[in-house]
């Protein structure tokens, strides 16, 4: 199995200002060839510290793979700092700073001076394209080990990736490794583990990770043995045995591709309406390309007098059990599928904090509505968190009892 290293550079990474999803993108790419992932590091904009890093690699590894300092500012300093790690010259590339001013002008921009410090790169560099941005990744091969350096842009960086590094990649070993992820919600990660503790065990060399995020967890299995890689499908229809319906989708779904497939199969148009989650639930639905054929319309109810006024839930329900109740939430839900024609009307009624709870209502409840041609119901959760994780995962629990209620309610 080949070993790679992911350099991560700049101030911005080190300071915490800027999230490093660079790093978690390109191992997970990594992983997916077949290339072991042996070292993750990030370093500031200082030429000495990543020269250091570069002379300290374990020798095993054969791929770094270093991102960002490639704009044309002081402070990055990959460039130069690799010239001197290579003991070879800058070399002014005349194509680079054409592509560089060509950009420039179809902005309707002069471009600055300061910019053609990017048309210099290693004598020893191929440039590699960046179809999304000015600066150009490099490759660069050196005493049995490949270099690909790319800019830290996340959106240039994965463009790189995708359309110039990973052909290379097929090459080197895309069929040694198989790695699955199972998209899990509704349940905790300790009893995800308890619930699949028995089949981990009786399947050893199948490694298995569990990655919490805000909203789910993921359950990864990673496969290199050729003869357990053919038994995959019979692996995961075991798992989906075990977590049933708490499995919602696998690799690239998220929650509302899963619904939308359901909506398109099942030729159904859904309304929302919105308290708690402020037009969240709304959004995620209407991310899919196509989503106005099944998302019709998508109502913001944040005021008592809102909820009256625009949705017709009634004074006196509101005042018996308040808005963040069972009896709201249905009636929102009712209200929004009847106002709209709609085959699905969903709801979140809630506190998502940091103030406004009580003890018989905590920050962090919140109620979901659904109804449908089987009459509406309604369910509560309670989470622990910020105002925003709060919403997030308000919005995640609505589309869920959603996604149940399609298979459910809508079986053929």
């Amino acid at each position: 199995m080949t070993d790679a290293a992911i350099i991560s550079i700049g101030n911005e990474l080190i300071s915490g200002h800027v999230l490093n999803s660079n790093s978690s993108y390109i191992a997970d790419i990594l992983n997916r060839y077949g290339i072991r992932v042996r070292l993750i590091i990030t370093v500031g904009d200082d030429s000495k510290q990543i020269i250091d890093v570069l002379e300290n690699l374990n020798q095993h590894i054969k791929i770094v793979l270093i991102t960002g300092g490639l704009g044309p500012t002081h402070d990055d300093l990959t460039v130069p700092a690799l010239a001197e790690f290579f003991r070879t010259k800058l070399i002014f590339k005349k194509e680079i700073a054409d592509n560089i001013a060509t950009r420039f002008t179809l902005r309707g921009l002069e471009m600055p001076e300061v910019n053609l410090k990017q048309a210099y790169i290693p004598q020893n560099a191929q440039i590699l394209n960046n179809p999304v941005g000015s600066a150009p990744g490099l490759k660069i091969e050196h005493d049995g080990r490949i270099y690909y350096v790319m800019p830290g842009v996340p959106a240039e960086m994965q463009a790189i990736m995708e359309k110039v590094i990973l052909p290379e990649f097929d090459s080197i070993g895309k069929q040694n490794i198989l790695k699955k992820i199972i998209h899990v919600t509704g349940l905790p990660e300790s009893q995800i583990y308890t619930l699949l503790k028995d089949w981990i065990k009786q399947h050893p060399s199948i490694e298995v990770a569990f990655l919490p995020q805000t909203t789910h967890i993921d359950v990864a299995l990673t496969i290199s043995d050729h003869d357990e890689i053919a038994q995959l499908d019979d692996y995961i229809k075991h798992i989906t045995a075990i977590l049933g319906r708490n499995i919602y989708g696998y690799d690239d779904d998220n929650l509302e591709s899963v619904i939308a497939r359901l909506l398109f199969e099942k030729h159904l148009t859904l309304a929302v309406a919105e308290s708690c989650t402020g037009g969240l639930i709304a959004s995620r639905l209407t991310d899919i390309p196509g989503s106005s054929a099944y998302f019709k319309s998508g109502i913001i109810a944040y005021s008592n007098s809102t909820k009256i006024k625009l949705l017709g839930v009634k004074r006196e329900i509101i005042a018996n059990f308040g808005a963040v109740s069972s009896e709201v939430a249905g009636q929102m839900a009712e209200q929004v599928r009847a106002i709209s024609g709609c085959d699905i009307g969903l709801s979140s009624t809630g506190i998502a904090g940091p103030s406004g709870g009580s003890e018989e209502k905590p920050v962090g409840l919140v109620w979901i509505g659904i109804s449908d041609k089987n009459g509406s119901r309604s369910f509560s959760h309670n989470f622990a968190g910020n105002r925003l994780t709060n919403k997030l995962r308000f919005s995640q629990a609505a589309l869920n009892h959603l996604r149940l209620a399609l298979i459910e309610d809508f079986s053929k």
